[in-house]
């Protein structure tokens, strides 16, 4: 699943780069060399930017959900981590019990061990 959803989003973001290099910003875009210009003749100039603005809009959105779903769905084997750590924890000598112990205070004795 996680290199299907990979290979959508890179097909999404590659069609994101698309549309928004073929809209038409202050700078003019680049828009007519991709024959944007053959949409805005048909369906009006205004139209057409409006279309294409909205379509952007629509693959980001798609791509940002994809994201979410990859970082929910795809597994990255946190799990196996988790049960190693357990596993060793379980299986060393650590005993909690000896911290439990008042440290040894008295006239002579230290309370903190000296360096």
């Amino acid at each position: 699943m996680d290199i299907a959803l990979g290979i959508l989003a890179l097909f999404i973001a590659a069609i994101l780069v698309f549309l928004v290099l073929i809209q038409n910003s202050k700078g003019g875009g680049i828009s007519n060399a991709f024959g944007a210009s053959n949409i805005s003749n048909m369906i009006g100039a205004r139209r057409a930017s409006q279309d294409i603005e909205k379509f952007t809009w629509y693959m980001a959105g798609a791509l940002a959900v994809i994201a979410f779903v990859a970082n929910i769905f795809v597994d990255r084997g946190e799990k196996q981590t988790n049960l190693r750590m357990r596993e060793q924890i379980d299986n060393s000598d650590f005993d909690p019990a000896q911290y439990d112990k008042p440290l040894p205070s008295g006239p002579d004795q230290p309370a903190m061990p000296m360096e």
